[in-house]
């Protein structure tokens, strides 16, 4: 238990703030083909980030939290899954979902599952 606690918190802090960077930098992309539908608070994220690493942690780090080249490639396919399911439901429910966001947001979830999986998973190796 304290294991997977520790990697948890070591993902979060390597996803969080990487995820955020990208979010205020796309936001610029995601603004042209969405500004309709975008919410500018992010309150809802807390619950994405909390469930988002706690997948990540069960499903990829697991019992070896330190085995990187392992975890960046599970990473890699569980960020594919989770930011091409929403992007997929997106373009199916709102009307001005473009492919111009889409592709660049499932590109960008599996290479930052993958960098939180494997660099989360060595930080929590180091304690």
């Amino acid at each position: 238990m304290k294991q997977s606690l520790i990697v948890y918190l070591a993902t979060l802090i390597i996803a969080f703030p990487l995820d955020y960077m990208f979010r205020r930098t796309g936001r610029l992309l995601f603004g042209e083909n969405a500004r309709d539908v975008m919410l500018d608070g992010s309150r809802p994220a807390v619950l994405f980030y909390v469930l988002y690493v706690a997948c990540i942690v069960s499903f990829v780090n697991g019992d070896t939290p330190g085995d990187w080249p392992e975890n960046a490639s599970r990473g890699a396919q569980l960020g594919l899954l989770f930011y091409a399911a929403f992007e997929l439901a997106s373009i199916v429910l709102l009307r001005y979902w473009k492919w111009a966001v889409i592709v660049p947001d499932i590109v960008w979830g599996a290479t930052l599952t993958a960098l939180a999986a494997s660099v989360g998973g060595l930080l929590a190796e180091l304690r």
